[in-house]
C-alpha cells in the first residue's frame, strides 16, 4: 500500500485483491472502503463476510465501519465523499443509498460480518451441525493428537486379533504420530482387500 491510488484500486470490489503491508499504512481503511463500495453498490451487510486475524481487530473494523458510515448519513457533503471513495461522481441511487446505509446497520447489527476464522468455524458448526456447549478450538498439536487417538481406537476395534504382524505395529507406533498410525491402517486395510495373511 503505497499510494492513493494503489489503496484505491484494492477497494475496489470488482477484483479479488491480496492486501499485505506493514502497521499504519492503511489496510484497514482500505478493507472500510472495500465493505461501504460493495453496500453503495446494492449488497446486503448480511452477503458480505470479513475475516481479521483477532478479535480485537474485529472489532474494531467494526467501530470504524459503524463511524464511516453514520458520517456518510450526517454529513452535508456526501456527493464529495462518495466521488473520492468511487473516483467518480455518485449516481442518486448511490446517494440515496449512502444516506441509509448507518441506519440499515444499526436494525440489523447482527448482520455484520466482521470476525476471525475461528469464530466463523465455530458459528458454522453450531449452525449446521448443532455442535453446542463450551467447546475449544484445538491447536495443531492438540487435534493431531486426538485424531491419532481415534486412529489408534480404529485399528484397535477394526484390526482382529490374529492379525498379529499389524498389532505389533500398532503397539510400536508413537502415540504423537498421526502419520505412522494412518500408514498401519491402509496397509491393513490394503492388505485385508488381497487377502494377505
Amino acid at each position: 500500500m503505497h499510494t492513493p491510488s494503489s489503496q484505491f484500486l484494492a477497494a475496489d470490489p470488482h477484483v479479488s485483491t491480496w492486501l499485505s503491508a506493514s502497521a499504519g499504512s492503511g489496510k484497514t481503511k482500505v478493507l472500510i472502503d472495500r465493505f461501504v463500495r460493495l453496500l453503495i453498490a446494492g449488497e446486503q451487510f448480511s452477503s458480505i463476510l470479513c475475516f481479521t486475524y483477532t478479535n480485537a481487530g474485529a472489532i474494531e473494523i467494526k467501530q470504524r465501519l459503524q463511524l464511516r458510515l453514520q458520517e456518510m448519513s450526517e454529513s452535508e457533503n456526501l456527493q464529495e465523499i462518495l466521488s473520492a471513495l468511487l473516483q467518480r461522481p455518485p449516481t442518486d441511487n448511490e446517494v440515496q443509498r449512502a444516506k441509509t446505509l448507518f441506519f440499515l446497520s444499526l436494525r440489523n447489527p447482527q448482520s455484520i460480518q466482521i470476525q476471525t476464522i475461528h469464530s466463523f468455524c465455530k458459528d458454522f458448526l453450531l449452525q449446521q451441525f448443532g455442535v453446542i456447549g463450551d467447546n475449544e478450538i484445538l491447536n495443531q498439536a492438540e487435534a493431531t493428537k486426538v485424531l491419532t487417538q481415534a486412529q489408534m481406537l480404529y485399528c484397535n476395534e477394526c484390526i482382529p486379533s490374529g492379525k498379529s504382524f499389524f498389532k505389533s505395529f500398532l503397539q510400536r507406533s508413537n502415540d504423537h504420530d498421526c502419520a505412522q498410525v494412518a500408514c498401519i491402517s491402509n496397509l491393513y486395510q490394503v492388505a485385508s482387500k488381497n487377502h494377505t495373511p
